[in-house]
């Protein structure tokens, strides 16, 4: 697992971290991605994992009630 890996658990953190910060809101496939490995890898991966996710609780909070409507007027943030 290679969130148990100092230097692979940084680089795997700042990608996930990266979908969250530097996406326009139309490109709400890249966030929702990304909070789907976030959250196997806070049931499946290392401890380290389930510490940096509480330390940013409050924006994976606000990402999980993300909605974006679509040009055809779909909320995509439904699962």
């Amino acid at each position: 697992n290679r969130t148990r890996k100092g230097q692979n658990f940084n680089e795997i953190i700042l990608c996930i971290y990266s979908q969250f910060m530097e996406k326009e809101v139309r490109q709400w496939q890249h966030i929702y991605k990304a909070l789907q490995l976030l959250e196997y890898l806070v049931k499946h991966g290392s401890e380290h994992v389930v510490d940096d996710a509480c330390s940013h609780i409050s924006a994976i909070k606000m990402l999980c009630n993300f909605h974006y409507i679509d040009n055809k007027e779909k909320d995509q943030g439904i699962n």
